[in-house]
């Protein structure tokens, strides 16, 4: 069987592919060894996380960073840079060759960060499950290249946005909200979510969404029994660069299967092309201000209605918000910038 040419079971790995890919980017280890000799304001870094690239861009770092993953795809700078592998399958001769101070992991139990560890390379894989672990990785790294200063102005200026986002939608009615990968049905009529104890869910809380999947994590759940949960919204994280052959309506088109579905029965099954959605780094206040507009549209302002209240769907955010420009020498720290910009793997 197949859904507009991709077969359900490719449309499964897919969906499988990608929530691994996000877990892998969100999860990390505290583990470190010790410092590396040279001055942190002259070390240089591979890094492997597009979450830890975009931190160390925003930091005003980027002229440091000498290598990366091959899903470290922002800021555009960051493309030029030469790819060392994925999280796990790192090219680690190639990597030596370039004699890195320091290569940030997403897991300090991957075989090349042993393999590296012995060569005499420091490797950090510090942890970003939750909104709190992004604010202290954002330190971590901040110390890592002598950019403290630009770190914590950072990490508050994330903190101001999100909390305004939590002020504006207090009074809202809180949308019963499914978010789910870049899947429709997949192999053995599963799907796979976004669960709680994840900062994606942290910001859809935020946000003024109620997260419906119980699990942590990023399971896969059977769709019978997300089909008989009392969704509102139903929310496709599915950035254009994973499936840029697949519209909108294909993603949407099989959920309409199931009209049972509150969401699905009003309409409100949006598709959200941002990649930052699912990064934890400094676009997280964007993400945060994205699900809010999706779920609420100008009602956190006071001027309409919210789908909480009257079912109502408000035009979906479908567009990219304006993102910061990240360039040699800038910052997106308010402290550095003047601006906190955007607030991402």
């Amino acid at each position: 069987m197949s859904v507009h040419g991709l077969p359900l079971c490719g449309r499964a790995a897919l969906s499988a592919a990608w929530a691994a890919v996000v877990a892998l980017a969100a999860t990390g280890c505290t583990e470190e060894r010790a410092l590396s000799p040279r001055p942190p304001a002259e070390r240089t870094v591979v890094s492997l996380v597009p979450s830890a690239t975009e931190i160390l861009f925003a930091l005003g770092a980027g002229d440091r960073v000498v290598g990366r993953s091959i899903y470290c795809r922002y800021p555009p700078r960051a493309l030029m840079l030469p790819a060392y592998g994925s999280y796990t399958d790192v090219r680690v001769e190639e990597l030596l060759a370039v004699h890195p101070d320091l290569v940030i992991f997403n897991t300090s139990k991957a075989d090349s960060y042993g393999r590296l560890t012995a060569a005499g390379i420091r490797c950090i894989a510090p942890p970003t499950d939750t909104v709190q672990q992004v604010y202290e990785t954002i330190e971590v790294l901040g110390a890592e290249v002598g950019a403290a200063d630009r770190a914590s102005a950072l990490a508050d200026g994330l903190r101001e946005r999100l909390e305004a986002v939590r002020r504006r939608t207090a009074s809202l009615p809180r949308v019963r909200t499914l978010m789910v990968f870049p899947s429709v049905l997949g192999e053995g009529n599963q799907v796979s979510v976004i669960g709680r104890g994840t900062f994606v869910s942290e910001l859809l809380d935020a946000a003024g969404g109620e997260n419906v999947v119980e699990a942590e994590g990023y399971p896969r759940v059977h769709f019978e029994k997300v089909s008989q949960w009392p969704i509102e919204a139903i929310l496709i994280s599915a950035p254009g660069d994973i499936a840029p052959g697949l519209t909108d309506e294909q993603y949407r088109e099989p959920w309409m299967r199931w009209p049972t579905i509150p969401a699905v029965a009003s309409g409100r099954v949006v598709v959200l092309r941002e990649a930052y959605l699912t990064i934890p780094g400094p676009r997280m206040a964007d993400a945060a201000e994205l699900l809010e507009r999706t779920l609420h549209g100008e009602a956190a302002a006071g001027t309409s209605t919210s789908w909480g209240s009257s079912g109502k769907m408000p035009l979906p955010l479908m567009g990219r918000m304006p993102m910061p420009r990240y360039g040699p020498q800038t910052s997106v720290c308010p402290a550095a910038a003047g601006d906190a910009g955007g607030g991402a793997l």
